[in-house]
């Protein structure tokens, strides 16, 4: 098996374990993610930033623009940033 194959299956594996919400991407794929609002400060001002961390080929074909659905809200994708390790951050903006 190659690291490759072992990085996915461990990606896979932590993503099934740690998820806490399902992203259904219009079209009607679903799969796990880590779904945090996580709060910031841009030039003075307080606000969240909406991501979901999946794995890797969960989301391969997710561009920016992207529509997902998590729960009951959709969003948009903001940004892809894969981290060299399977995983995947999206940050993600109300639709």
């Amino acid at each position: 098996m190659s690291f490759a194959e072992l990085e996915a299956r461990s990606a896979n594996a932590v993503m099934s374990s740690i998820a806490n919400a399902t992203a259904t991407v219009s079209g009607g794929a679903s799969f796990s993610v880590i779904f945090n609002r996580n709060y910031v400060d841009a030039l003075g001002i307080s606000t969240n930033q909406p991501a979901a961390v999946c794995a890797d080929a969960d989301c391969a074909s997710l561009t920016l623009g992207s529509v997902i659905t998590i729960g009951a809200t959709t969003y948009s994708v903001r940004e892809v940033q894969p981290d060299g390790t399977g995983i995947t951050t999206l940050l993600l903006e109300l639709a």
